[in-house]
């Protein structure tokens, strides 16, 4: 924190951790359809009704990544999460997203 010119304390605009954490691409792997379905509410004034498939395909995407997760945990691979690297290579063996 530094001192203004008024004398006031300025303190700095910093994400919180959390808020950092799921910006993280390696720690959220749904960040694309996160950010779909935030921009969704936002262009319809936060009508949830309108957004209904951004948050099933969000929804899919947390369902898939957690049984890759469990997965790997039970074959006792490390990290639990893949990376986002890791991820994409794991996508690769799919024609398309299988969520």
């Amino acid at each position: 924190m530094c001192p203004d010119v008024g004398g006031a304390v300025k303190r700095s605009l910093r994400m919180p951790g959390n808020v950092r954490k799921l910006r993280d691409e390696d720690v959220n792997p749904c960040l694309e359809e996160t950010d779909a379905s935030r921009k969704c509410l936002e262009a319809n004034n936060y009508n949830k009704d309108m957004c209904t498939q951004y948050f099933l395909r969000y929804k899919m995407c947390r369902k898939f990544w957690n049984n890759i997760m469990i997965q790997r945990r039970r074959n006792g691979i490390r990290p639990d999460m893949p990376t986002a690297n890791d991820r994409k290579e794991i996508l690769e063996e799919y024609k398309e997203k299988p969520y």
